[in-house]
């Protein structure tokens, strides 16, 4: 039963995020930059993982970003969840630098990061095929246990 909400639950997301994706040219690209870590701080996050009981004493949990920023001040900020606070220093301590597309969306004054790989078309077009593979696995979950119901009333 639990299974079945879940793929309900799945298959109404996936629609809904599917039809609220922006179009690729509502993203403005500003070009392939390079980030370095500068920071690993704790962040408190709505407990969404655990029992209700344990939710219920506990309404929060504390993650770990790493934060990187661009060279430039002023310049774009992204951050990035570490399992621990010791690896996120690690990854601090190490300085490696990323390299981000920025894609800008004009009509909200804000930006995203997405992997260097990617452009505005490709990305948005990976998003929907991962909402439309999402809802065809819960369809085909819904289909087979309704299949399997009415198999089973049948006998």
């Amino acid at each position: 039963m639990i299974l079945l909400v879940l793929a309900l639950i799945t298959a109404a997301t996936s629609i809904f995020r599917y039809v609220n994706e922006l179009p690729a040219d509502a993203y403005i690209d500003k070009g392939i930059h390079t980030f370095k870590p500068y920071a690993v701080y704790p962040i408190q996050v709505k407990n969404t993982s655990a029992s209700t009981k344990y939710r219920r004493t506990n309404p929060t949990k504390t993650i770990y970003k790493v934060f990187y920023r661009t060279s430039k001040i002023g310049g774009y900020q992204w951050s990035v969840e570490v399992l621990s606070k010791s690896i996120g220093q690690e990854i601090v301590a190490e300085g490696k630098p990323v390299k981000r597309r920025i894609l800008s969306i004009a009509e909200e004054n804000k930006y995203i990061t997405v992997d260097s790989i990617y452009t505005a078309e490709s990305y948005v077009s990976k998003n929907k095929k991962r909402y439309i593979t999402l809802f065809l696995i819960s369809m085909i979950y819904l289909l087979g246990f309704g299949c399997y119901t009415i198999l089973k009333r049948q006998k």
